[in-house]
């Protein structure tokens, strides 16, 4: 059995293991590696130059996300967004459909829903379902479905309502010219209102 001495010192005297030659992946010649998971030779400029345009072309990828006109979910979102910043600026004078109160700095208005859109897509874009809403009643109070129901009755009458609940659980899939449709829609909408 060693000493305590003899212990520490076989343990500082440990020798490293020689670094293994590993291939660079911009100039392909074998070198010590800089990383351990992209590999580059530290000894060449261009390679160092090639690894950074490499990295920073990644960084701007994440960053922005060009247009597709054909990626449904970036379409999807598009419509969404331009929906309800119409709602938002039709509504701005009227009460919260839900507490009948007016929007203040400190509570300001939303576009709610009487049926939310994640599981009612056929009415996802639809006006009559999509009304201005507070902070506090849409996203503290859940939506306050039964007053908002209430309110809704009372601005739009019961035909109507009756109508989207009607269609609320069909199914529907909206194509890329449908969404495109929509979008361009709903931007002409608030040209108009301003």
């Amino acid at each position: 059995m060693l000493s305590k001495s003899e212990q520490l010192q076989k343990n500082t005297t440990k020798a490293e293991k020689p670094k293994r030659l590993k291939k660079c992946h911009y100039c392909l010649e074998r070198s010590i590696p800089y990383g351990d998971m992209r590999t580059f030779c530290i000894e060449n400029n261009s390679c160092i130059e090639s690894h950074n345009v490499k990295t920073k072309k990644k960084e701007k990828a994440k960053a922005v996300k060009e247009f597709n006109a054909t990626d449904k979910k970036w379409l999807k979102k598009q419509a969404r967004y331009w929906c309800h910043k119409y709602i938002r600026l039709r509504d701005q004078h009227l009460p919260c459909v839900s507490c009948n109160l007016y929007y203040t700095e400190l509570n300001t208005i939303q576009a709610g829903h009487l049926k939310n859109d994640g599981n009612h897509a056929m009415i996802r874009y639809h006006e009559d379902n999509i009304n201005g809403q507070c902070v506090r009643c849409n996203m503290h109070k859940s939506g306050e479905e039964k007053l908002y129901e209430a309110g809704l009755r009372n601005r739009i009458g019961n035909e109507r309502v009756d109508y989207i609940l009607s269609i609320a659980f069909e199914v529907k899939d909206y194509s890329i010219e449908e969404l495109k449709n929509i979008i361009e829609t709903y931007k002409t909408k608030i040209k108009a209102l301003d």
